[in-house]
């Protein structure tokens, strides 16, 4: 019998490898800060490079780089919009 519970219990995975799963979920106050500054400083190094750099081989690097230091940082924003990013709730 299915209930809310047991409903997203996967009945092939092992239990010991459902316990690592979830500890590749857990929540760390430590991460959500590394990711944070991460994020930053890529943007930071593109928009350097895109003032430095005035030739087109560093441009268009300096632009890939800004776009990714921006998915993710679109990433980071949609985890903390559901509390998710840190544990604790500061």
């Amino acid at each position: 019998m299915i209930t809310p519970t047991n409903l997203f219990e996967r009945k092939d995975i092992p239990s010991a490898k459902q316990q690592q799963i979830r500890a590749l979920h857990a929540r760390s106050d430590r991460e959500g800060i590394i990711n944070s500054l991460y994020v930053v400083a890529m943007y930071a190094v593109s928009i350097v490079l895109l003032i430095v750099g005035k030739a087109i081989y560093v441009t268009i690097p300096a632009t890939i780089l800004m776009s990714g230091s921006m998915m993710r940082g679109a990433f980071l924003m949609h985890d903390a919009s559901h509390y998710a990013l840190f544990k604790t709730r500061r």
